[in-house]
């Protein structure tokens, strides 16, 4: 879909086969199905193509349908960020066990990496006393390269006193490429090297040095109201801590309402088959159903 945001008509979205050329002088960022990307003013080029007016002089022309996204490079910094926030809750009466969530996340896009921080909290409460909680502040780091390629990092802070911990703290860099990308979506997988420190729920400090492998998805139906459907999965064998191995996955799947209003449902799983609390659980599960905004 085009974006056409007006003074009188609002937010206007047109479908890509209904648009016959876009010319704007205006900067901005346009991505590839290949993995490339040009910065430069908007050209006619043709119905169903695209011109790319780059500073160096030149124009490379693209076809509507190899085109994943396109961006307008924003002047002023916060006009860069994209974000959202959702909540959910659930209370039974008869067993007086009640629970909330709160997902959120902000995104900071420019031409050559991105940067993401989310905050996702799930606290149950019994009898008015909190029973079990669970806290998590991750940031990931995206340096682009050429042909899809890219550098992650990230940076890990959570506590989960059902597995055993108070704080896990974890930061860590490989590398990764997007096996797939286009304008409804894209798929990647990464690896890399992380170090853990943790403070279990009884005993000393534990450090350790692991690997990682990630695999992340969105999914994205266009078509008003639209549909999110995204997806990150992430495993760490230790390599300091011979056998041991824990595996995370969360998701996401949101349907527009009105405007950017949603409905969705979140889901996670973590699972470690070696706490550092022996009297821990090796696994967690949540799905929560939730609204929530965007922007």
């Amino acid at each position: 879909q085009l974006e056409f945001s007006t003074a009188s008509m609002r937010t206007v979205y047109v479908e890509w086969d209904h648009v016959v050329e876009v010319i704007s002088s205006r900067v901005f960022e346009v991505i590839t199905t290949d993995g490339g990307r040009y910065v430069g003013q908007l050209a006619a080029a043709g119905p169903g193509k695209l011109a790319v007016v780059i500073a160096d002089g030149r124009t490379p022309v693209f076809e509507f349908r190899s085109i994943v996204r396109m961006r307008s490079i924003e002047s002023v910094w916060w006009q860069r960020l994209s974000g959202g926030v959702s909540l959910g809750a659930s209370y039974t009466q008869s067993s007086g066990i009640g629970q909330g969530t709160l997902n959120s996340y902000v995104t900071f896009r420019r031409p050559a990496f991105e940067v993401t921080t989310s905050f996702d909290s799930t606290v149950s409460i019994d009898n008015k006393e909190v029973s079990s909680s669970r806290t998590s502040f991750r940031t990931m780091f995206a340096k682009r390269l050429p042909n899809r390629w890219f550098l992650p990092g990230m940076a890990r802070f959570e506590r989960h006193p059902d597995l055993g911990f108070n704080l896990r703290s974890v930061l860590g860099g490989g590398i990764g490429r997007f096996l797939w990308q286009s304008s409804r979506g894209g798929f990647a997988l990464g690896g890399g090297l992380a170090y853990d420190s943790e403070i279990p729920w009884s005993g000393d400090p534990v450090s350790n040095l692991d690997g990682f492998v990630s695999a992340g998805g969105a999914f994205v139906r266009h078509t008003s109201p639209e549909t999110n459907l995204s997806f990150t999965a992430i495993g760490f064998p230790s390599l300091s801590d011979s056998g041991r191995f824990r595996f995370e996955l969360n998701g996401a799947l949101e349907h527009e309402l009105i405007n950017d209003f949603t409905i969705g449902l979140t889901l996670y799983h973590s699972y470690d088959n070696r706490p550092a609390y022996a009297d821990a659980l090796n696994s967690d599960v949540g799905v929560s159903l939730t609204v929530g905004w965007s922007f």
